[in-house]
């Protein structure tokens, strides 16, 4: 027969075998779980931080009230300074603004009667593409070498910009909006576009 002791001696070496054998199965639990959870994480993370990238504000929308055919008096308030010239038997005014930070590096008006005929963007180096401006406009551009136009509305638009294969990615160097004819119409820019 097994006294007590040596029984309680055989449980208890048994239960340290059995903690001695089963330590690294907790310790590899452990370790992938935690593993399994930073990588939940970090995918919540990715998921939260693309889904708050900010949509690109439309840089055309503080000029919305002075595109062509917008009212002449419209552009006042946005402090353009006018000059005149004499153009043969004609003088021609034309108004410009010259934003000192910013995509763009001048805006230019001229009238055409009581209206806005036409408005120019010169675009400052390397802030503006193809691409941002048909987002802007909600346009889908036909590719020129070097400049692209579309009508829609009650205006036309010419893009300038760098010789070469066309890209969405091409920067643009000019924006110029004009005054269209009814019967030139084509189509029409979204309403909330700009």
């Amino acid at each position: 027969m097994i006294n007590v002791d040596q029984r309680l001696r055989w449980q208890n070496e048994q239960v340290r075998q059995l903690r001695h054998k089963s330590i690294h199965l907790p310790r590899l639990l452990t370790v992938t779980a935690l593993m399994s959870f930073g990588l939940f994480v970090a995918a919540l993370v990715l998921v939260f931080v693309s889904r708050s990238v900010d949509t690109p504000v439309n840089p055309f929308a503080v000029y919305a009230d002075i595109l062509p055919g917008q009212l002449w008096s419209n552009m006042e308030a946005h402090g353009f300074e006018c000059d005149s010239y004499n153009a043969g038997n004609t003088y021609i005014e034309t108004c410009s603004l010259r934003p000192t930070s910013g995509i763009f590096s001048r805006v230019s008006v001229e009238p055409d009667g009581d209206t806005i005929g036409a408005l120019m963007f010169s675009i400052r180096q390397n802030t503006l593409t193809l691409g941002d401006v048909a987002l802007a406009f909600g346009i889908r551009l036909v590719g020129q070498p070097s400049r692209n136009s579309w009508m829609g509305g009650d205006y036309s638009a010419s893009v300038w910009m760098d010789m070469g294969q066309f890209s969405y990615f091409q920067p643009v160097h000019h924006l110029y909006l004009y005054r269209s004819e009814p019967d030139q119409v084509v189509g029409s820019l979204p309403s909330d576009s700009v």
